[in-house]
């Protein structure tokens, strides 16, 4: 029969106090947000390995809380102030002025105690401790504030790991409920698609200011514009780049009253306006007139003996088709009221539609820049600056 010890005795024993004191004091999300709400540079708790932390002149801060002790050991020698005012062992109650300084002189911990959010302590004592004598489970305490590292042992136990856990544990939601309220006043650039269509790429670097592109809207819209009556369109808020999450809604504009019509959602698509397939008012198709498709009746016939020689030439890449979006700046809002955003939300543009400049964008790069102009029946958009043109020609 083995008379060896069982593993359990000589493994080091832990009190439920001492497990319940590491989860609530060494979890990680409640020493940051305790750095941030305490303005201390940097926190690291840690369970005390050693009986004895290695204090020249051991002394022993004990706060009062209504609930309950919290006792911090640290080294007098290192803090002569507090030094003087240290009371021996059992002579505390003869010394009521020792009190007194050491509640002024350890003012700015309590302060950050309740900066923090972790209750309203008092100083109860502060008092010299023998060495060698070690108060329950503690913990080691290393931060660094102002430049100045302090170490310190804490040790808490019963009622008083209760207030702990419970401010501490709210530490991380407060923290980031102030995090979103700093930031809730940020605003965020929107855009309104009114319209899109293809354009050739050689068309579209050939485009000046004074040139007008027609087509740009949809007969629903081009008619609203005419009459000055509602219209529906799609609105984006967020950035624009590639991989980024934007918020995305359909709205009704009346005049300058941007409606939200359906409940926003978010994504990573960019904003895509709604292509039409007609003109408003006749039958010609968004990427041909009348004159074009005769002509290209016209031209079938004699084209069509070097259909086979044109098979093998070089494709022109003037000839391939972009997609232009034309778009005007919604209103700008805060992160507060795009998280506010329902259906019935009502937005107020800075100026109507018609008096709005508008960007023409192609794969979410803005090319152009122009205004909406009346061009006999129908509406167009005038290049009033183009982003690759020349100095000459801006």
């Amino acid at each position: 029969m083995s008379t060896a010890p069982p593993y359990a005795e000589k493994l080091r024993h832990v009190t439920p106090d001492a497990a319940r004191a590491a989860r609530i004091l060494c979890d990680a999300r409640h020493l940051e947000a305790l750095r941030q709400f305490g303005a201390i540079d940097a926190v690291e708790i840690t369970p005390t390995v050693t009986a004895n932390t290695a204090f020249n002149e051991a002394g022993r801060i004990v706060l009062a809380h209504l609930e309950g002790t919290l006792d911090i050991e640290l080294d007098l020698a290192r803090y002569p102030a507090l030094q003087i005012v240290a009371a021996s062992a059992g002579d505390r109650a003869r010394h009521a002025l020792r009190s007194t300084l050491a509640n002024a002189l350890l003012a700015p911990l309590v302060q950050r105690f309740q900066a923090a959010d972790l209750g309203r302590w008092r100083v109860a004592s502060v008092e010299r401790a023998p060495a060698g004598v070690a108060s329950g489970e503690r913990f080691d305490v290393a931060l660094l504030h102002d430049g100045v590292m302090h170490r310190l042992s804490l040790s808490a136990s019963g009622a008083t790991l209760d207030v702990l856990h419970k401010r501490l544990a709210a530490l991380p939601s407060r923290l980031a409920t102030q995090a979103y309220a700093s930031a809730s006043t940020l605003k965020v650039a929107g855009s309104i698609a009114l319209g899109a269509r293809n354009v050739p790429l050689a068309a579209l670097q050939s485009l000046r200011p004074g040139d007008v592109v027609l087509r740009a809207f949809g007969p629903s819209v081009a008619q609203a514009l005419n009459s000055s009556a509602a219209f529906t369109a799609r609105a984006m808020w967020g950035a624009t780049a590639t991989g980024m999450r934007r918020i995305h809604a359909r709205v009704v504009i009346d005049g300058t009253q941007v409606t939200v019509e359906e409940k926003p959602f978010m994504n990573e698509e960019p904003l895509q306006a709604e292509w039409p397939d007609t003109l408003p008012g006749n039958d010609e198709t968004l990427h041909e007139t009348p004159a074009a498709a005769s002509g290209e009746a016209s031209e079938t016939g004699s084209h069509s003996t070097l259909q086979h020689d044109d098979e093998d030439a070089p494709l022109d890449i003037g000839l391939l088709d972009l997609p232009v979006q034309f778009e005007i700046d919604s209103v700008a809002l805060p992160l507060a009221q795009l998280a506010a955003l329902r259906p019935g939300y009502v937005i107020e543009l800075a100026a109507p539609v018609l008096d709005t400049p508008v960007r023409l964008v192609s794969h979410g790069q803005t090319v152009g820049y122009g205004e909406i102009v009346c061009v006999g029946e129908h509406l167009g958009v005038r290049i009033t600056r183009m982003a690759y043109a020349g100095d000459s020609d801006r």
